[in-house]
């Protein structure tokens, strides 16, 4: 191939930058690079030299080398992206799943997320960038989905802990974001509550000692819930989850989390982190449940994601891509058929969403 001249690459004296070497690999390999895994330049390339390419790609990953009057100039591997001429598919992900001592087993037994119907799954993260979809890649490699989706099954109450804003978590952690998040209830026993908030105001020392000597129990608001509530959770709020709660969770793609209080189970606690971001104050959920055409309710509308809840059948015109919960009843889409539990990830454009239930539809922020 012949290169044009690079004046400026350096003046005096041009050679051609391994960025436009690059190029040609892209261009030899018939997709772009997405990221370099090694490469290294073994010489010099002067503008109007032949330099001869030979990628050989498979799958997603390719190598290569460049060789001028038989000697080589580079060499290297790289992953490559999906094809730009490519019409993006809905993506199936293999959730990841967590064990933690609260969990139950309605993820098992009445979802599949575990082949053992009596095994207690706590949380299954549905959309998580560390997720392998059907060709085994990550899903970080094919999309940047800006949220984690999960299910949770409460059977024992959680910790009451608190979530740093963006701000904070890059102040105190070096984190890039902080945690903001949503639940929609899916089931509740009878009685079941979820601490939301202080039941009054006070100075930080003195939640601090309250934290301490547990007296911190009777400083909660508990409200009780039922399947359908929905509760916008926004960083600094104090919080925690009884007994007898399978919910749905939406948040930023962070799990940073600090423990005020663990009732006794002899966990760290991370008192200084939270009580540089908590609100010691009551506060209310700004969640509102709002129509908005037929079979449609926005459930969450914050900076950091947008939820609704979708009645089957339903039509889907998408600007960006959309996670879909099955909460009810099972989905088809684009050949996929999805049960209960199931989620999938839908890219932009026109979709058809068949069958009987109830999903719940979450993307990054719309505003």
């Amino acid at each position: 191939m012949r290169f044009p001249d690079f004046p400026g690459h350096f003046l005096g004296d041009p050679i051609v930058p391994g960025a436009a070497l690059l190029v040609e690999i892209e261009r030899c390999a018939g997709r772009p690079v997405a990221k370099l895994e090694r490469v290294r330049f073994l010489g010099v390339v002067r503008p109007g030299e032949d330099v001869e390419f030979t990628v050989t790609v498979e799958g997603d990953r390719a190598r290569f080398r460049g060789t001028r009057e038989g000697v080589e100039v580079l060499r290297g591997a790289a992953l490559l992206a999906a094809p730009i001429e490519a019409t993006p598919k809905p993506l199936r992900l293999a959730p990841t799943l967590a064990r933690p001592m609260w969990g139950g087993t309605s993820l098992a037994a009445e979802m599949g997320k575990d082949p053992d119907p009596a095994a207690r799954v706590g949380e299954s993260w549905e959309v998580w960038g560390a997720n392998r979809v059907a060709d085994g890649r990550r899903l970080d490699e094919v999309v940047d989905f800006p949220l984690l989706v999960k299910l949770l099954d409460v059977r024992e109450r959680l910790s009451v802990q608190v979530h740093p804003d963006d701000d904070a978590a890059r102040r105190i952690v070096g984190a890039p974001h902080g945690k903001h998040e949503g639940w929609v209830v899916l089931r509740a026993e009878p009685g079941a509550k979820v601490a939301y908030g202080l039941n009054r105001a006070m100075e930080r020392e003195e939640l601090r000692e309250r934290a301490l000597s547990g007296q911190i129990e009777a400083d909660l608001a508990w409200l009780e819930v039922k399947a359908g509530d929905v509760i916008d959770v926004p960083p600094g709020t104090i919080h925690a989850i009884g007994g007898g709660v399978l919910f749905y969770e939406v948040q930023q793609p962070c799990d940073l989390t600090w423990r005020l209080y663990d009732w006794g189970r002899g966990r760290p606690l991370h008192l200084e982190e939270a009580l540089e971001v908590v609100a010691c104050a009551p506060v209310v959920s700004a969640a509102v449940v709002r129509p908005i055409g037929p079979g449609r309710e926005e459930l969450l509308d914050t900076p950091h994601f947008h939820v609704e809840r979708l009645t089957l059948p339903q039509g889907r015109l998408l600007e960006a891509w959309e996670a879909l919960t099955v909460v009810e009843g099972a989905l088809e889409v684009a050949g996929e058929r999805v049960g209960f539990g199931g989620t999938i990830l839908l890219p932009p454009g026109e979709w058809r969403l068949e069958g009987e239930g109830t999903v719940l539809a979450a993307r990054g922020p719309t505003r």
